[in-house]
């Protein structure tokens, strides 16, 4: 199976950087009221020792989207999907299957 890989530019690279590193910072004033917005269900999937986007962060993601569901893989990281992947795949079943 041959994928077609798109390149994305340095200017988009560089904003999902910040928008990641932005994500990270624990400010008590910032404001999530943007994402009552987004009716769509959702599912949230983290690992529990995840350093690239911490754990907290789906915790409020979850917290803050009106129909989100979260799912903690215990013992793993950034790449839970790939540590579970017959539970991540039984998961994201049951949650399409649901919808």
């Amino acid at each position: 199976m041959n994928q077609k890989q798109v390149e994305s530019s340095d200017q988009v690279q560089e904003a999902q950087l910040q928008a990641l590193a932005k994500w990270g910072v624990q400010d008590s004033n910032q404001k999530y009221d943007w994402l009552q917005k987004i009716t769509q269900p959702v599912l949230v999937t983290n690992g529990v020792q995840d350093v690239m986007v911490p754990t907290e962060n789906s915790y409020i993601l979850t917290e803050n989207l009106p129909n989100a569901q979260l799912i903690i893989y215990p013992d793993s990281g950034h790449g839970h999907l790939f540590q579970y992947p017959e539970q991540f795949a039984k998961h994201v079943n049951q949650f399409l299957d649901s919808k």
